[in-house]
């Protein structure tokens, strides 16, 4: 098997592999959840569909006690692992977003955007920007019923750092 292996970076990452025809191996454990009610933030999530034909999704999350006449933020929310490794729906990023939801107050979306090397940067860039696009044009219920479209911010990061960008840097509306 490991002559088999034309590429590996164990000094950076250890969890990928190229093969000698061109195979990439995540040698983690990819474990994802589905959506759901979480009973010790009262977040809900739900899965949507942004681009169906490339396998572009995400999950919205909704905090407790949300009111259609009180328009909240809406936080993009981008997981981490180096563009190449995690996904939107990992256990890890569920519960992180469900705590940060319920207590920012905010409705988040977390991208699954398509990672590398597979989809080689600018897809990441590309799939964010689509997702952006996506969430002004009024296909999603809960975006339209509890969102100001004019308080748009974009984070990253694990349960351990979160950054920002303010939407004054955007003009979505």
């Amino acid at each position: 098997m490991a002559d088999e292996v034309l590429h590996s970076l164990p000094q950076f990452f250890p969890s990928i592999s190229v093969g000698k025809d061109g195979q990439i191996q995540r040698l983690y454990s990819q474990d994802v959840v589905p959506p759901s009610l979480d009973p010790a933030t009262s977040v809900q999530s739900k899965d949507v569909e942004i681009a169906p034909g490339i396998n572009l999704s995400a999950w919205i999350y909704l905090p407790p006690n949300v009111v259609p006449t009180i328009k909240l933020p809406l936080l993009f929310y981008y997981h981490s692992g180096c563009f190449i490794i995690g996904s939107a729906f990992s256990p890890r990023y569920q519960n992180h977003l469900n705590h940060l939801v319920a207590q920012a107050n905010v409705v988040a979306v977390s991208l699954n955007y398509r990672i590398a090397p597979e989809f080689p940067i600018p897809t990441v860039f590309e799939d964010s920007w689509r997702a952006i696009k996506w969430s002004t044009e009024g296909k999603e219920e809960w975006i339209n019923e509890f969102v100001d479209l004019k308080r748009v911010y974009l984070g990253e990061g694990g349960p351990n750092a979160l950054r920002t960008t303010s939407s004054r840097d955007f003009n979505f509306v």
